[in-house]
C-alpha cells in the first residue's frame, strides 16, 4: 500500500530525497521539490524550465544537479531558483551524476567532466569558470569512495574499464 501518490508534468527521468523532500527531474516538467512528513507530495516548488535529468538527479551543496540530454544544470535545493547551466550538444549521452565535496562529477558526450556546484563566478545563473576540468573519456557510469572517482567506460584502452580518479 502506497504512502501517497502524485501525478508530475511529465514523465519522471530521475529521482533524489532527503528526509525532507523528494526532488524529481522529469521529461519536458522541469524540476519539482514534493514535501514529504503531514503535507507528503505538495508541490514546494516546480522549475518548469530545468532541463530534463537522465538517471540521476543529485541533492548536495545546497543544490539540486544533474546530466541529460540539454546539458548539466544545478537549481537551488531550498527554492528552485537557477543556479546556473552549461549546454551541450543534444546528441552527447550524458551519464549519471555523482558530486563529492563541492563538485559535481558528470559524463557529458565523449568526455568525463568536474563542475563546481557553487557555479563558479558570476551572479544568479549567469556564470564562468563553471567547468573545472574534462578528461576524454566516455562514462558509463560513476561512483565517489574512499576520496576518488571511480568511473566505468567501454573505452579505457580500448577495451571496457574502470578508472579511479583522486
Amino acid at each position: 500500500m502506497p504512502l501517497w501518490r502524485r501525478k508530475l508534468p511529465g514523465t519522471v527521468r530521475a529521482l533524489t530525497a532527503t528526509r525532507d523532500a523528494v526532488y524529481a527531474s522529469t521529461f519536458g516538467g522541469g524540476f519539482l521539490r514534493l514535501a514529504t512528513g503531514p503535507s507528503a507530495g505538495r508541490t514546494e516548488w516546480h522549475a518548469a524550465g530545468a532541463p530534463t535529468v537522465t538517471d540521476a538527479l543529485v541533492r548536495a551543496g545546497g543544490v539540486v544537479a544533474g546530466a541529460g540530454p540539454d546539458g548539466v544544470a544545478a537549481y537551488a535545493a531550498a527554492d528552485g531558483a537557477e543556479r546556473w547551466r552549461a549546454t551541450s550538444d543534444r546528441s552527447a549521452p550524458a551519464s549519471p551524476s555523482v558530486a563529492a565535496g563541492d563538485t559535481l562529477y558528470a559524463g557529458v558526450g565523449d568526455s568525463l567532466r568536474a563542475y563546481a556546484l557553487g557555479g563558479g563566478v558570476g551572479v544568479g545563473p549567469y556564470r564562468v569558470d563553471t567547468q573545472r576540468w574534462r578528461l576524454d573519456l566516455p562514462v558509463r557510469g560513476a561512483a565517489v569512495a574512499d576520496g576518488a572517482l571511480v568511473v566505468t567506460s567501454d573505452d579505457v584502452a580500448d577495451a571496457p574499464g574502470v578508472v579511479v580518479l583522486e
